[in-house]
């Protein structure tokens, strides 16, 4: 079957255990902070596996980047100031 774009282009999303680079990325930041806290790793490797879980359950039917974007639309302001200036709007001449 041929392919109408590059095959890197429409790839898999899916880099390891089912999970793309920012669900990876959480699981990294978890485990080196629970590391930290805890200094176990007997006590830390269940509570990312549980967190494993927790993220493949909450993304299952969910369209991919989906965990992204939910991160950018908790963080993004929840107003918006009229007189303000953005950065990267065109200014008049």
């Amino acid at each position: 079957m041929r392919r109408l774009c590059y095959r890197r282009i429409s790839g898999r999303e899916l880099l390891f255990l089912g999970l793309e680079l920012v669900d990876l990325l959480i699981l990294q930041v978890m485990l080196m902070i629970l590391l930290s806290l805890t200094g176990s790793l007997l006590l830390t490797l269940p509570l990312v596996v549980g967190v494993y879980f927790l993220i493949r359950f909450f993304k299952k039917n969910k369209p991919r980047s989906y965990t992204e974007r939910l991160i950018r639309f908790l963080l993004r302001p929840r107003y918006f100031n009229l007189h303000s200036t953005d950065p990267g709007e065109v200014r008049e001449a």
